[in-house]
């Protein structure tokens, strides 16, 4: 054997016989654990503790707990170990069970009970041990457990809703631990000050001032739950400023720490913040509905009980209002105990949101004013604006029209931060709109509307200017362009009512202008382009316990989602067609691009009504159609369902009636009206549903009587769109029509294609057709 292969072996049986070491000594360090002695146990948890692997601690200290055989250190070890897994239910067990003798004047024993009891939602309890830990403290000149108390009464009070004198704690706790540099105790209080500021409603200075500052000391002091505890307020400040997309990764790296970490406390609330998403789909419905649940359990089995108390409000809410999907509510949510501060105020916006979806107005008036006073007592600003809005929105139905305005005015004082940025003015806008309408200010309506239809037009053109992930067709495209929809509605419904056709003709065109370039149900979107998708796959992936990896996976496809909406630009010049750069064409151009026989009609639906704006190259008029866009596009759909039948049924008729339904309400109105002739070259402008009709196949009279047969039909987007060379004028065509079982009516289409249309016409009719 050479001296090569020689030295390759010696190092194999080298490796080798490392390994069976190792292995030898792992194997005794998990099977002979019970013979370390608790000073062992505490070298290796208090190691744990420090990489922030509390499984691990909590492990290794157990077998102690069971013996009874552990000291004062291993005991506030142990309980430090447990409170930052946030398995309160245990800790307290274990505390309750420890001799009185080792509790007394023990300062740091004291203040982990006091923390314990807040957790477990028994704030008088946690309010003695904090004092008694503070007293303690002051003995032994512990300027760090003094700190953490206060700290702590801090909290109590601000469960009770006692904010004033929570402030009055915290800048306690902050004094003690800036004067001797305890930088992990000088976070806690920054931040909780910062929650109060929140409450308050001064966002900016909550985020500037505690919330940055707290979590740059929590990173620098290695405090993991400080730091995920910190993520989570700063995407809460977002979401108040109802601009998700910022909101929602700082809840996601919360909950990457805390499934590390395994902290459990942390994981309920993150939980339940995840659930604010917005509902992009009935997916999401439920994906909401699960993580609030997860939120609940979580909460109940530690013995978290603001956890639980958040989690079981907003469960309940959420069934209520979502009873189609298949919600329950966990037993016994409703017989939880609320001793919180908030719980009535809490109790007071559950009750505003189920008398509003029940239009029970005096109710909403009465609870919301309730609310209101209950927020200036406790110096709570956050449910300020929802409840101004909804008294506004009641007064405005019960005809009450100026104290609704002035309600709606206050709630829209709410929706600007200090730099005067707005963060959630459509609800407002349209309900100003319908207020100043009401109140016979039509022209104050309009002048709002037109402003909001170009702020909209804007939002929506930045939008679709980004890359087309499904992400941005659900959080923006759907749901700026309904909006928007809305917005001109409102508008060509005001004027039409103050005789404005050349206006009205104005925005039914620059509404056209910027299509809808999405789906208006993502129910059916399947892959990973989905957002809703991949916040299912990160919620599937998260029950699994084990599974870290694939829960990180799916958070961090998701983080490059949401990143990406931050990072496009919103350079609007690369649009074709940018709507700031298009010159539109005025009536009289569009009139002369006529020929004599033309007519253009542009339908337009308001938010309830159905127009019709017809041109000739020498008239023109505006009509309400006696009909609703709801009445028509019901017709619409049961038109087309019932044409399908004809595909198995050649001999049904029951489309006969509504498409006679159709052509007399959307048609005939401009034919009495004289605009519209036998002959003449019809060119429509569809609108929303009217997108899904074949005019070509309304009956004029009998069932042989096809309005294709009256009139040169054709369609455009917009009159935008005509010009003189239209595909009317084109001289020949070429009909193919196979003859397969697909295309039954194939040849009679082409058969039946007007001679008028065309000087030449060839036909290619069965084998002719598939040569």
């Amino acid at each position: 054997m050479s001296l090569h292969l020689l030295k390759n072996k010696f190092h194999a049986s080298t490796f080798g016989l490392t390994v069976l070491v190792l292995f030898t000594l792992l194997f005794y360090l998990i099977f002979h654990t019970e013979n370390f002695s608790v000073e062992q146990r505490i070298k290796f948890a208090e190691n744990y503790v420090k990489n922030w692997q509390l499984e691990k601690a909590e492990n290794i200290l157990e077998p102690a707990v069971e013996g009874k055989n552990y000291n004062g250190k291993f005991i506030n070890l142990y309980l430090d170990v447990l409170i930052k897994e946030g398995k309160i239910n245990k800790a307290k067990t274990f505390f309750l069970n420890l001799k009185r003798n080792r509790i007394n004047d023990n300062p740091n024993l004291l203040s982990q009970a006091a923390q314990i009891y807040f957790f477990n939602g028994v704030p008088d309890s946690a309010d003695i041990f904090a004092r008694k830990a503070i007293a303690s403290a002051k003995k032994r000149n512990n300027k760090q457990v003094e700190s953490k108390a206060n700290n702590i009464i801090g909290l109590v009070k601000f469960y009770l809703a006692q904010y004033d004198s929570a402030v009055v704690y915290q800048e306690r706790a902050l004094r003690l631990a800036k004067d001797f540099h305890y930088q992990k105790e000088e976070a806690d209080a920054l931040r909780q000050i910062g929650v109060i500021s929140w409450y308050n409603g001064k966002l900016d200075s909550a985020l500037n001032y505690f919330y940055l500052p707290a979590l740059k000391l929590y990173r620098e002091s290695n405090d993991k739950i400080g730091e995920a505890i910190t993520l989570n307020d700063i995407g809460l400040l977002y979401f108040d400023k109802k601009n998700w997309y910022k909101e929602y990764p700082y809840h996601l790296q919360a909950y990457k720490i805390q499934k590390q970490i395994n902290d459990f406390i942390g994981l309920a609330d993150t939980y339940y913040f995840l659930s604010y998403v917005p509902n992009f789909n009935r997916t999401i419905h439920d994906y909401k509905y699960k993580l609030l649940t997860k939120s609940y359990n979580i909460s109940s089995k530690i013995g978290y009980k603001w956890g639980k108390l958040i989690a079981a409000k907003k469960i309940i809410n959420f069934v209520f209002n979502n009873s189609s999907i298949d919600a329950s509510l966990p037993v016994n949510v409703n017989a939880i105990d609320d001793n919180t501060g908030e719980g009535r105020l809490i109790s007071k916006v559950l009750t505003l949101r189920r008398s509003q979806k029940e239009k029970n107005y005096k109710e909403m008036i009465s609870t919301g004013k309730k609310i209101l006073q209950i927020s200036d007592s406790l110096g709570y600003a956050v449910y300020k604006y929802w409840s101004y809005y909804y008294i506004g929105s009641a007064l405005a139905n019960i005809g009450k029209l100026n104290d609704a305005e002035e309600y709606i005015l206050k709630s829209k004082e709410l929706t600007y931060d200090k730099n005067g940025r707005k963060y959630n003015p459509i609800n407002i806008g349209l309900l100003l709109s319908r207020i100043y309408k009401k109140q016979k200010k039509v022209y104050k309506a309009i002048n709002l509307l037109s402003k909001k239809a170009m702020e909209y037009d804007s939002i929506y053109l930045k939008n679709i200017n980004r890359p087309h992930t499904i992400y941005n067709y659900e959080s923006a495209v759907v749901a700026v362009y309904r909006q928007r929809s809305t917005i001109y509605s409102l508008l060509l419904d005001d004027l039409y009512d103050v005789n404005k056709p050349d206006e009205f003709f104005k925005y039914s065109e620059r509404q056209r202008l910027l299509p809808f370039w999405g789906k208006y149900n993502d129910d059916d979107l399947k892959g990973e382009i989905s957002f809703s998708n991949l916040l299912i796959k990160f919620q599937n992936a998260d029950a699994i316990n084990n599974n870290d990896t694939s829960v990180f996976q799916a958070i961090n496809k998701l983080e490059k989602v949401i990143e990406s909406k931050n990072n496009e630009g919103n350079n609007f010049s690369k649009i074709p067609g940018y709507i700031s750069h298009i010159k539109n064409k005025s009536l009289s151009e569009i009139q002369k691009g006529l020929n004599d026989k033309d007519v253009f009609v542009e339908y337009t639906f308001g938010e309830k009504n159905i127009y019709a704006f017809i041109i000739r190259k020498d008239k023109k008029k505006l009509l309400l159609l006696n009909s609703t866009k709801e009445d028509v596009t019901r017709l619409i759909d049961f038109f087309r369902e019932a044409l399908l039948r004809g595909k198995d049924k050649p001999d049904d008729k029951l489309w006969i009636g509504p498409a006679r339904n159709l052509y007399n309400l959307l048609v005939k109105p401009i034919v009495d009206s004289g605009l519209l002739k036998k002959g003449n070259n019809l060119i429509i402008s569809p609108h929303n549903s009217l997108y899904l009709l074949p005019f070509n196949a309304l009956i004029t009279g009998d069932e042989n009587s096809f309005l294709l047969f009256d009139y040169n039909i054709s369609y455009v987007s917009s009159s935008q769109s005509i010009n003189k060379n239209r595909i009317l004028k084109l001289n020949s065509y070429l009909g193919v029509a196979p003859a397969t079982k697909d295309l039954n009516y194939s040849q009679d289409e082409i058969i039946n294609i007007p001679e008028s249309l065309f000087k030449v016409k060839k036909q290619l009719l069965n084998s002719s057709a598939t040569k």
